[in-house]
């Protein structure tokens, strides 16, 4: 057996090259004992899982309703990110409000996220707080001060 190439581990697991949150290709290449169990679900799948729900590949997977695995929370990924990754934003300018809101994408349709818009009056800096099911008064407080905190 070989050594994994991330660590001095033995080589043990079946590796996809293009993460399965992308879908199971025919005929796909497989790289075979060339990394560890450890690596493999540590490493690499933290990796998989931002790229999958952190950027603008969970953008793609959201507008055409791809579902990720049973065993995983789902993740809307406008309102958070995952495996530490930011949450994705899609801002536009609102002609009514003068200024600019947050989109979502579900499914191919896109809408207005419920949202908290904070303008700083000088510097003209946004914080956009999206809402959702479960969110306290707590959590949107103290993601508003870190804002401010920052800003200063």
């Amino acid at each position: 057996m070989s050594a994994c190439i991330y660590c001095p581990q033995t080589a043990d697991t079946l590796e996809h090259p293009l993460p399965a949150a992308f879908g199971e290709f025919e005929n796909a290449p497989l790289l075979v004992d060339r990394i560890c169990r450890k690596c493999n679900s540590e490493r690499i799948g933290v990796l998989d899982e931002q790229l999958t729900r952190c950027g603008p590949e969970a953008f793609i997977r959201r507008f055409y309703g791809v579902q990720g695995r049973s065993a995983h929370d789902p993740v809307n990924s406008f309102y958070r990110g995952s495996a530490k990754g930011h949450r994705l934003e899609m801002a536009v300018f609102d002609p009514n409000l003068g200024f600019d809101v947050l989109l979502e994408c579900n499914d191919g349709a896109f809408r207005q996220m419920c949202q908290l818009v904070f303008i700083e009056q000088t510097s003209k800096k946004t914080l956009h707080l999206p809402i959702r099911e479960g969110t306290t008064p707590e959590q949107l407080r103290s993601a508003f001060n870190a804002w401010r905190r920052r800003s200063l």
